[in-house]
C-alpha cells in the first residue's frame, strides 16, 4: 500500500474525526490516568470510516522484522492510505498481548491526531516527572478538592468573624455577627469568648454613661 497523505477520501476522514467527541472513560489503575479506550475509539470512529470509503486494519504482526502492531486507514480502490507502525519488545505472552492492546489503541490515537491520555507535557518521558511524583500529585488535588467542597473550617469562620468584630464601625453589624456566631459549629466555649468581643465592639460605639448605667453603677 502507498502512503498518501493527499487521498481526498483520507482528508475528508481526518477532518470528520476531529469534530468527534471521544470521552477518556478508562483509568490507569495504578497511577488515575485517564485514557481513551480501544472500544470508546472504534465505537465513534468505524462510522465515519465507512462513510468515507475507507477500511482500518489494525493488528498485531510477525515477521522477519519482528513483533509489530500495524494500523492502517486504507482506500482500497486506490491502494493507497495511511499507516502507522509500532514494535513490539516483549517476549513474554501475557505481556505481548498486553502491548498488543495498547499499541492498538495509541497507534489509532497517532493516526488519528487524537490525544488519548491527559497531557503531562512529557514530564514523566523526559525525567522531569515520575509516576510516584503524578500519584502524589493526584492525593493532594483530591484531599484539597475534599477539603474545599466541605467549606470553610471552623478557624477560618472564627478568624472571619474577629475580623468582622474588629473592622466593624456599626452596632447592628456586630448583631448580627452574634446571630451568625450562634449559628456556626464552634465550640461554646469560642461562642462565648467570640460573644464577649461582640459586646465590648458594642459597647465601645456608646457613650460612657449609657455604659455606667448598664452596669448598674
Amino acid at each position: 500500500m502507498k502512503e498518501n497523505f493527499k487521498n481526498e477520501k483520507i482528508i475528508k476522514f481526518l477532518k470528520e474525526v476531529q469534530g468527534l467527541k471521544i470521552k477518556k472513560t478508562g483509568k490507569n489503575s495504578h497511577f488515575g490516568q485517564l485514557h481513551m479506550t480501544l472500544e470508546g475509539i472504534l465505537k465513534k470512529i468505524e462510522p465515519v470510516v465507512e462513510n468515507c470509503g475507507l477500511v482500518l486494519v489494525n493488528r498485531g504482526v510477525c515477521d522477519a522484522g519482528g513483533n509489530k502492531v500495524v494500523t492502517m486507514l486504507v482506500d482500497v480502490e486506490k491502494n493507497e492510505g495511511l499507516i502507522s507502525e509500532l514494535p513490539i519488545v516483549q517476549t513474554d505472552p501475557q505481556k505481548v498481548g498486553s502491548c498488543i492492546t495498547y499499541y492498538r489503541r495509541y497507534n489509532l490515537c497517532c493516526l488519528l491526531n487524537l490525544l488519548g491520555d491527559d497531557d503531562d507535557d512529557a514530564n514523566i518521558a523526559s525525567g522531569k516527572e515520575t509516576y510516584q511524583d503524578r500519584k502524589e500529585a493526584r492525593k493532594v488535588k483530591k484531599q484539597t478538592a475534599k477539603v474545599e467542597a466541605a467549606g470553610p473550617t471552623n478557624k477560618q469562620i472564627m478568624e472571619a468573624i474577629v475580623k468582622g468584630i474588629k473592622s466593624a464601625t456599626d452596632e447592628k453589624v456586630v448583631v448580627g455577627l452574634i446571630d451568625k456566631i450562634s449559628k456556626t459549629s464552634l465550640e461554646d466555649n469560642i461562642k462565648a469568648a467570640l460573644v464577649k468581643g461582640a459586646n465590648d465592639k458594642i459597647n465601645s460605639f456608646k457613650p460612657e454613661g449609657d455604659i455606667i448605667d448598664q452596669m448598674g453603677i
